[in-house]
């Protein structure tokens, strides 16, 4: 349905098969390698006919995938596992829908527009809503690592192992792997982004973020 999601970067479509993706897998050439006669849309298709949604499950970034299985009349949508890219899934008088943005997608199932005023005072006083929920009534994200599968207007979300794998990685790591993997990821990122600035400025807040991205910029030899 146009306008339920954001640009699509790459759309694949035949007789059996629709495929759509948002973002970016930073490991997709690694999962998927490149083969001349198949597209990487194509590629995952062939994942996904498969393995089903575990296809996801060693894709690593920020995006948002969804496959059509038209034989089937299944669709099955993909959150990043960052969780990152915001995803939504609500239910309505005309079905259920999953996508990318809030207003078509309560237009498209019929369902009226309805904040929530304590969700609104948690974006005032944290800028954030807890748990799944958004600031409309029965809109909620779609969890990172999550894959959504909307079958004949029913709608329900399981997990890909993607989280699974990150957990046992995470509980693999000391503490002190943590904060140099953190130091190295945000020294590289500082490097690449001020590549060109001969005097990079940065505005401080007084928070712990500004103070620890100028410390890096320092370190990094500007």
């Amino acid at each position: 349905q146009p306008g339920l999601f954001r640009a699509w970067q790459e759309w694949h479509e035949d007789s059996a098969w629709g495929l759509a993706w948002s973002g970016l897998a930073h490991n997709l050439v690694d999962v998927l390698p490149p083969r001349a006669d198949r597209s990487s849309a194509q590629r995952l298709l062939d994942e996904y006919e498969a393995r089903g949604a575990a296809c996801f499950e060693e894709l690593d970034g920020r995006f948002v995938a969804a496959i059509l299985d038209k034989r089937r009349r299944r669709l099955a949508v993909a959150a990043n596992v960052q969780g990152q890219s915001p995803c939504f899934q609500t239910e309505g008088k005309y079905g259920a829908a999953v996508g990318t943005r809030i207003a078509p997608l309560l237009d498209l199932v019929g369902r009226p527009v309805v904040p929530r005023p304590s969700a609104m005072m948690q974006v005032i006083t944290m800028d954030w809503v807890l748990n799944r929920e958004t600031v409309f009534d029965g809109v909620f994200q779609v969890e990172a690592g999550a894959v959504v599968l909307l079958d004949e207007h029913q709608i329900a979300a399981q997990p890909h192992a993607s989280i699974e794998a990150a957990l046992a990685r995470a509980e693999a790591l000391r503490r002190d792997d943590y904060l140099a993997q953190a130091s190295d990821a945000v020294t590289t990122a500082v490097r690449q982004q001020f590549r060109h600035a001969a005097a990079p400025l940065v505005d401080l807040t007084g928070g712990m973020d500004s103070r620890a991205i100028a410390a890096s910029i320092a370190f990094a030899g500007f």
